[in-house]
């Protein structure tokens, strides 16, 4: 009879312990309706410009209205430079900090383009030294370059 009160009684224990742990398993599993954080599409892009033996190419990541990349001047019998830049679109002008290898020498630059559909235009006119980079000394002074259409273009 021990024994039947025994077996019982650890019968009843077990059950008893299996259903705490299925309680704290479904609590445990049961999270709070929370809503999915937005995600946001990032576009890679290419763009280039060739005319004779001058090339210029840009290779353009955007995530609204922040924009990195690479970009490559290689003009015919001139110095050729080579960098990334960072900056962000300011309507149809992207503003960015280009940061890049000429002569051997690494330099930072403020470049600014205008994107006219699939076309981005250069910016160009006078530079002023400021904290180490050069900057356009009086941004609305800028002109763009029409000569230089550096389009868009299949990604390699």
């Amino acid at each position: 009879m021990k024994n039947k009160i025994l077996i019982a009684g650890f019968c009843g224990a077990l059950a008893f312990s299996c259903n705490k742990k299925a309680e704290t398993e479904a609590k445990e599993t049961i999270a709070p309706d929370v809503e999915a954080p937005a995600v946001v599409a990032v576009e890679k892009e290419c763009y280039e410009f060739v005319k004779n033996k001058d090339t210029v190419t840009l290779s353009l990541t955007r995530n609204e209205n922040d924009a990195s990349g690479s970009l490559t001047f290689n003009w015919f019998e001139k110095d050729d430079s080579n960098g990334i830049f960072k900056g962000m679109f300011k309507g149809d002008t992207l503003v960015a900090d280009y940061t890049f290898q000429a002569e051997g020498t690494s330099s930072v630059r403020e470049m600014v383009f205008l994107k006219k559909g699939d076309v981005f235009y250069p910016g160009y006119g006078e530079m002023v030294e400021k904290e180490n980079k050069q900057v356009f000394k009086d941004p609305k002074s800028i002109k763009f370059d029409d000569a230089v259409k550096i389009a868009r273009t299949a990604c390699r």
